[in-house]
């Protein structure tokens, strides 16, 4: 039996033209203030700016609608064996805040409509510690929670766990999930040797 990809940022295709990727465990962010960023919104650990949504209508855009067809529903339904707490709303509406704010501009458009629902979500979340897990046990499952602060780790595991689901636009999650994770490691790693860079250069100084 062959397995997915194991790392968020294995290789895949990339978007078309037009179209629509750092996991520490917690956002900095969110645990200095304790809440979604404020109105004018705060410097993430990469330095880039999250804004805070200002209206309850933009909320509730970036929730996202199910409308699922019956076949949908009934895959969600056989795939969702809960293990851990659901995704939350907060949870869903954060990470798209905090993803938007460190991606290129030209990638931002449509990714609110394009992000799984929170259905989605946490079917993708449930299904990582159903398949992936008991094979790779790397999470320690009971201290495992969905929240804002850990948004990070919760895309990690969600981008993996995409890749079990036989829904109907897995496919289009899975692309979508694997480009986020994608540039997230790859701004991270270059915030990372910039540091180092700059280390180096004050210590010989």
């Amino acid at each position: 039996m062959e397995y997915p990809f194991l790392l968020p940022f294995s290789p895949v295709p990339s978007f078309e033209s037009g179209a629509l990727a750092d996991f520490c465990v917690g956002d900095p962010a969110f645990a200095t203030t304790g809440q979604l960023v404020d109105d004018h919104g705060v410097q993430n650990s990469f330095g880039a700016e999250v804004p805070q949504r200002e209206t309850v209508e933009e909320i509730h855009d970036l929730i996202g609608h199910d409308n699922l067809t019956a076949d949908e529903e009934d895959i969600l339904i056989a795939e969702n064996i809960p293990h851990v707490p659901p995704v939350t709303e907060e949870t869903r509406v954060y990470m798209i805040q905090a993803v938007k704010a460190r991606l290129p501009q030209q990638e931002v458009q449509g990714l609110d409509a394009k992000f799984p629902s929170l259905r989605h979500l946490d079917t993708y979340m449930q299904l990582y510690l159903e398949e992936l897990h008991p094979r790779m046990p790397l999470l320690h499952v009971p201290s495992l929670h969905t929240s804002p602060e850990t948004w990070q780790l919760v895309l990690g595991v969600i981008c993996l766990g995409s890749r079990y689901s036989q829904a109907h636009h897995h496919h289009d999650h899975v692309l979508l999930l694997q480009r986020v994770a994608q540039h997230m490691v790859m701004v991270d790693v270059s915030i990372m040797l910039e540091l180092l860079c700059y280390d180096r250069s004050f210590a010989t100084w």
